[in-house]
């Protein structure tokens, strides 16, 4: 958009506001919120604070465009239950998908922040969220089912919480004597696949008449909801 810009320092206010205005036209209002958010993060933080290359941020001043508040997607039993079932039957009985699902079903978190869960992290009943993968500076927990604590202190490996799905992933694969998965295991990794599979679900079931199509973030959404009927 600024061809002529030589580097951070040479965009200023207006040029941000004009960003703000050719950006509008080509995506949505909260798309837009969210790229003006980001940018200015990034000035504030690291091209002005920590790398000292920009005396001001220019994107502070910028007023995001109003959206609504998302309408939280509730996943019925019914629906979780006709999920979990797809999964066994895709995945030959596999537990560790399912067990992924069901522990963010009790506690909420964010799919990444719990794939980057290190082996540790089981402490007397609970799972502990270190600090910095919180918006937070202290470290959180969350306290899970005894029957699911066990099963988690059964399957973390040695680095990672679930760093065990690699090898149980190509095992599955060597089973069917069809070329397995055997890359070693990444969270983010880990993360593309879980939501990969909700989205393989909702494709097999689109056509089903009165299917409604969810995500691995409404997980999220369950368990908050919960919470607060729950008046937690």
């Amino acid at each position: 958009m600024f061809p002529k810009s030589r580097g951070p320092i040479d965009v200023t206010a207006v040029q941000a506001a004009h960003f703000k205005d050719v950006r509008s036209k080509e995506v949505e209002a909260v798309t837009v919120a969210g790229n003006i958010n980001k940018l200015s993060v990034i000035w504030q933080k690291w091209l002005k604070e920590h790398c000292k290359l920009v005396t001001s941020n220019p994107w502070e001043d910028v007023e995001k465009p109003k959206v609504d508040e998302p309408q939280p997607r509730y996943i019925e039993t019914t629906e979780r239950e006709a999920f979990f079932s797809w999964l066994i039957k895709r995945w030959d009985g596999w537990r560790l998908p399912i067990l992924f699902f069901e522990t963010k079903l009790h506690i909420g978190r964010r799919i990444l922040q719990m794939a980057s869960l290190p082996a540790d992290c089981l402490k007397d009943g609970r799972l502990v969220f270190e600090s910095k993968t919180c918006k937070g500076r202290r470290n959180e927990s969350a306290c899970v089912p005894e029957k699911i604590y066990q099963e988690l202190l059964d399957l973390a490996g040695p680095n990672y919480l679930w760093e065990r799905f690699a090898e149980q992933l190509t095992a599955i694969y060597r089973q069917r004597k069809q070329r397995g998965y055997s890359k070693e295991f990444t969270p983010y990794r880990f993360k593309r696949w879980l939501q990969g599979q909700v989205t393989n679900y909702n494709k097999a079931n689109e056509k089903k008449s009165g299917f409604l199509a969810f995500t691995a973030h409404n997980f999220r959404d369950t368990a908050m909801t919960n919470a607060w009927d729950a008046d937690v």
